[in-house]
């Protein structure tokens, strides 16, 4: 089964949910959101920047090795009501070379519904490919 390596440093820019001009972001990661129980970084409190540094592998089918994508939805958390959307990061699977680190800061985009249609800033990602990918002879 394909696995993809995943590191979540840091988000800059994020748009603010709350009331108190800040957020209280997490990222949660999948395969095209067939992920199931999909692994999620801790919630940074009050802030637009936040900075994770977690480090997560995704198994996949491998159906979605060349024409998946990785997902990072992006989500305020907020106590007492359901969690808003922030945006989400989409990344191909298809250009990955096997086993070499790939490293960037991806735009924040919209999500699948119109709660994150203020969507904004970006994350900073490093992406590795287990087990599939484009050899590199």
């Amino acid at each position: 089964m394909p696995k993809i390596q995943v590191r979540v440093i840091e988000g800059e820019k994020l748009v603010a949910k709350d009331s108190n001009g800040f957020s209280d972001p997490y990222v949660r990661l999948s395969i095209d959101r067939s992920t199931y129980q999909p692994p999620q970084t801790k919630v940074q409190q009050k802030t637009l920047d936040p900075k994770w540094d977690e480090v997560f592998e995704i198994a996949f089918k491998e159906e979605h090795a060349f024409n998946g994508h990785l997902i990072c939805d992006i989500f305020d958390h907020d106590k007492f009501s359901s969690d808003d959307s922030m945006g989400c990061v989409t990344v191909p699977l298809r250009n990955l070379k096997r086993g070499q680190e790939f490293e960037g800061w991806f735009d924040v985009g919209k999500s699948l519904n119109e709660a994150s249609k203020d969507a904004t800033g970006r994350l900073h990602l490093v992406i590795r490919a287990i087990d599939f990918g484009i050899e590199d002879y």
